[in-house]
């Protein structure tokens, strides 16, 4: 009769313990297929970068992250009569860490009238990250990556007519920027 009793006060206790090892087994599958990520840990992004993207002229600018996000801007065609702008911004959320895009011509009209393009980061490294894109954007995946000559190296891949491309680009450090 006793190990009856113990049998029965144990039971529930190894229920609970084998249901908790279950869930931190999951928790930690599902912490594995993304890097963890940490805003302070792109500072290596922050500068100002130029150099040709799209076949004409193009500067990228990165503000150091502060608290919660990161801001860069970009221009495309500075001397063009239709300049392309652009605002990002990298934010640490709930659902992952976020990178928000929105384009402007001269007049600061933007083109995504409704949502700006949204991509979510999938993987980070030392001086790499990758984001790939969510939602109806043409945009599917973003990787930026710092070389060991202090280039900023730029790969965009779009999905046009139902058919991938990419655009690939090296800026360079602006003069006298550290």
């Amino acid at each position: 009769m006793k190990s009856n009793r113990s049998t029965s006060v144990l039971m529930p206790s190894t229920i609970v313990a084998t249901v908790t090892l279950v869930a931190i087994a999951l928790a930690q599958t599902a912490s594995t297929s993304v890097t963890p990520s940490k805003i302070r840990d792109l500072s290596w992004l922050s500068g100002r970068w130029s150099g040709p993207m799209f076949g004409q002229p193009s500067e990228e600018h990165w503000l150091k992250p502060q608290g919660r996000s990161v801001l860069g801007v970009y221009r495309l065609g500075p001397e063009s009569t239709k300049p392309v702008f652009e605002i990002m911004l990298i934010e640490e959320e709930e659902q992952g860490v976020m990178l928000r895009l929105r384009h402007f011509g001269s007049k600061l009209v933007p083109w995504e009238k409704e949502e700006p393009v949204t991509l979510r980061m999938t993987r980070q490294a030392e001086k790499e990250v990758e984001f790939e894109g969510v939602g109806q954007t043409d945009l599917k995946r973003l990787t930026y990556r710092r070389d060991p000559e202090d280039r900023l190296q730029i790969n965009m891949v779009f999905e046009r007519n139902g058919k991938p491309s990419t655009e690939t680009a090296t800026l360079k450090r602006i003069a006298g920027d550290s």
